[in-house]
């Protein structure tokens, strides 16, 4: 009786086995919550903090003052833009099957910059005018749209649970 010479081990999984481990899998569970988790509070906590600084920026951007104006920049852009743009590209793009996942995330990146930066300063300039120079209803509309952000990311459901097909 003739036997076939044995397949040289290459160490390789078979589709049996697999070569992860329970402990291996728990890490990475606990590790996609953690990191959703601090997504989350990260973009809502800085869409309240844009929010309660909104007009306190508008006033030091327009007193005159150098300092004043590099405070603003700080405030505006070092602390509630980068926390808001932190988690941003996380979170759109796992609203998006696998194979789809680039190109959704870029229309939506790019439809959102064409709409929000496209009109803003139209909507800026009117509000302005309608204040009669003043700077509450620009604040307004600041704080409006970034609690409308936090509400959206409140509502929208966690992605970590969705199919990646």
């Amino acid at each position: 009786m003739s036997t076939a010479p044995a397949a040289p081990d290459t160490g390789a999984a078979t589709p049996t086995e697999t070569s992860m481990n329970s402990k291996d899998m728990r890490r990475i569970l606990a590790s996609s919550l953690i990191g959703s988790t601090i997504e989350y509070y990260d973009f809502i906590g800085a869409s309240l903090l844009g929010a309660v600084l909104a007009y306190p920026i508008l006033v030091l951007m327009s007193n005159g003052e150098l300092r004043g104006f590099a405070l603003a920049i700080i405030l505006g852009n070092g602390l509630v833009q980068g926390f808001l743009h932190g988690p941003i590209a996380a979170y759109v793009a796992e609203h998006f099957p696998t194979r789809n996942r680039y190109t959704g995330a870029s229309l939506a990146y790019q439809g959102a910059s064409m709409i929000g930066a496209g009109f803003t300063p139209m909507i800026v300039a009117g509000l302005s005018l309608a204040a009669g120079g003043g700077l509450w209803l620009i604040a307004v509309f600041w704080i409006a749209t970034l609690l409308a952000s936090a509400v959206a990311v409140r509502a929208t459901p966690e992605g970590i649970e969705r199919e990646l097909d």
